[in-house]
């Protein structure tokens, strides 16, 4: 199996990089402030779908034969550990009204995708 190359960012938590929550109308505000983040810590394949989740077991022998013993794929742990970081950024960015788009969804790419199918539409900038 190869070796990830990428870690973990060490960021807790986006909160203070981000000037605006997501509400029900200023979705394209929200982004904008959100993808260059993403760009900065390489994430931007977890939200697009273009990183995939690795297996979470493997056959460490190369022709994966019927009654090989499987081990926990380190790849797979990695790739939970990062997604599951960029889903709580995410979520900390919404605000209370939106919250509940994304209470039960476990990807960051399913919460992503679904916010910009629910709020896309509906937001606009308003020049003042």
């Amino acid at each position: 199996m190869a070796s990830s190359s990428f870690t973990v960012p060490s960021l807790g938590s986006i909160t203070h990089l981000l000037n605006v929550k997501l509400e029900r109308s200023n979705y394209l505000v929200w982004r904008s402030q959100f993808l260059p983040i993403l760009r900065v810590h390489d994430l931007e394949g977890f939200i697009d779908g273009s990183l995939s989740c690795p297996p979470e077991m493997f056959s460490p022998s190369s022709q994966g034969k019927e009654g090989d013993v499987l081990k926990a794929n380190p790849e797979y742990t990695t790739w939970m550990k990062r997604d599951q970081l960029l889903l709580s950024w995410i979520i900390s960015s919404l605000s209370e009204n939106v919250l509940a788009h994304a209470v039960s969804l476990s990807t960051s790419h399913v919460v992503w995708t679904t916010l910009a199918k629910t709020f896309a539409p509906s937001s606009s900038i308003r020049v003042q």
